[in-house]
């Protein structure tokens, strides 16, 4: 999914402070006194405390759910009906809200797709972020400008082994339920790959 190195505030402040420094001492002659005492520079990208509120506007998903849909033709299966669990629950803290899919296995569908998607917030881009991976091998990175109404459009570079799509991802909200449309862009345009309505906390069947 999305390769993040992550470096600590503290450990950032101190590879600054370290720099200025180590230039200074090579910059003042060996017999001048002392630099007066400055203020260690800040870091110059600190962590977050916590959660951007922002993040708020997706928790409306958290709860599990059974999804039910159509997957389209594909060159490695004909089109065929699709039932889902999925389970939605904040992780890491808060900063992320893990969404974990598995389809289930039935004569229709004999290879059900399983996949794990983090939602989270960039405070650089301003926009909602999301990364996924399956059990093909495919991954996602996508954003988001957030709802529009009751519709939430993510889009994003969708990579297999030996192509990158572009994917667009829409929910739209209906009562207690969820339409979701997973489409990819190929010669331009937009082709529907699945759709599955979801409804939460549903009985099993």
């Amino acid at each position: 999914m999305t390769r993040v190195h992550i470096v600590s505030a503290s450990l950032l402040a101190a590879l600054v402070a370290g720099g200025a420094l180590g230039a200074a001492a090579q910059d003042t002659p060996a017999a001048a006194p002392p630099a007066a005492k400055t203020e260690a520079p800040a870091p110059a990208a600190a962590m977050p405390a916590k959660p951007d509120p922002a993040l708020d506007a997706l928790r409306w998903f958290i709860g599990a759910w059974r999804c039910k849909g159509q997957a389209s033709a594909s060159p490695t299966s004909p089109a065929h009906p699709t039932a889902a669990d999925v389970h939605v629950a904040p992780e890491l803290g808060g900063f992320w809200i893990g969404i974990h899919y598995a389809e289930r296995k039935t004569a229709a569908n004999p290879h059900p797709n399983a996949g794990i998607v983090h939602w989270g917030y960039d405070g650089e881009t301003k926009k909602l972020v999301a990364g996924s991976v399956g059990n093909v091998g495919a991954y996602a990175i996508q954003a988001s400008t957030g709802w529009q109404g009751d519709t939430l459009v993510w889009e994003g570079p969708f990579h297999t082994g030996s192509a990158t799509i572009q994917g667009r991802d829409t929910f739209v909200r209906k009562g207690r339920a969820v339409v979701h449309t997973a489409e990819l862009q190929i010669d331009g345009n937009w082709q529907k790959v699945d759709e599955e309505t979801c409804t939460r906390n549903a009985g099993k069947k």
